[in-house]
């Protein structure tokens, strides 16, 4: 709306301003739908808290798709509170329906004692763990801090 507002500011025309944002196509890994050849991929790792994860986590309750997966991984710079965030974000991460639910990273990984789901130190080992166990037609939410570099995944879905 902000786009369509500048835009008929500065008199371009209607068709003008449709056309550009008609071919926009977001690259920031915020937030951004990419599909693959198996999935279609909600790429979310560029940043990542607690309000940002449960809203992630409600939109994916929300949409509907036969099969979904969620793989979150770690969100950085909480300080003292990050057990504790980590915890509230895996206990409403499993309560989704989903078909594969991966937790990535040493604050997720302490919880897997606790929540159902695939839990891994690193990316790599979730790598190891997506090659050997494919994730195809699904919806897919691929979200963490910029630091777990999930990125690295995405090849794999």
């Amino acid at each position: 709306m902000a786009a369509i507002c500048i835009g008929a500011f500065f008199n371009v025309t209607p068709s003008a301003i449709n056309k550009g944002l008609s071919g926009y196509y977001p690259n920031n890994n915020r937030s951004q739908i990419t599909k693959t050849e198996n999935n279609t991929v909600i790429c979310d790792f560029y940043n990542a808290n607690p309000s940002s994860m449960t809203a992630a986590l409600n939109n994916v309750s929300l949409l509907t798709a036969d099969k979904k997966t969620v793989i979150i991984g770690d969100m950085f710079e909480l300080g003292p509170e990050s057990a504790e965030q980590h915890d509230l974000i895996a206990k409403q991460a499993e309560q989704l329906n989903v078909e594969t639910l991966v937790f990535i990273g040493k604050y997720f990984y302490a919880l897997k004692e606790k929540y159902k789901g695939n839990f891994f130190s690193t990316p790599a080992e979730a790598q190891e763990f997506l090659k050997n166990n494919p994730i195809k037609n699904s919806l897919v939410l691929l979200k963490g801090s910029r630091g777990m570099a999930l990125e690295q995944l995405l090849p794999l879905l």
